[in-house]
């Protein structure tokens, strides 16, 4: 299923992953050493996973990386009571126009 989502989707849901991880990392408010392991690990799979997914699509590695630094990026943001800032608010609203209108 992973590999049958179209590039555009797919990297840009990576991308927003990490952003969830920056956002973890940049926060003041909320955040433990759990959120931010959990951040940095899944900094450590998505990069790499989403340049190697986008390399080769035949990368089964690849992807499963990428999934793992998602589940780790989502736990990161949920451990604790981390606020994060204006991107993930923003992210939202423009993930919702996208959907209304494209």
């Amino acid at each position: 299923l992973a590999q049958s989502t179209p590039d555009s989707i797919w990297l840009s849901t990576g991308v927003r992953a990490i952003d969830h991880c920056v956002e973890t990392l940049c926060a003041i408010v909320g955040v433990t050493p759990e959120s931010d392991d959990l951040a940095q690990k899944a900094l450590g799979r998505l990069v790499p996973g989403l340049l190697q997914c986008k390399q080769n699509r035949a990368n089964d590695g690849a992807y499963l990386q990428c999934q793992l630094g998602s589940v780790d990026a989502m736990a990161a943001c949920t451990s604790g009571s981390v606020e994060l800032g204006a991107s993930h608010g923003i992210g939202h609203q423009v993930s919702y126009i996208h959907i209304l209108y494209f």
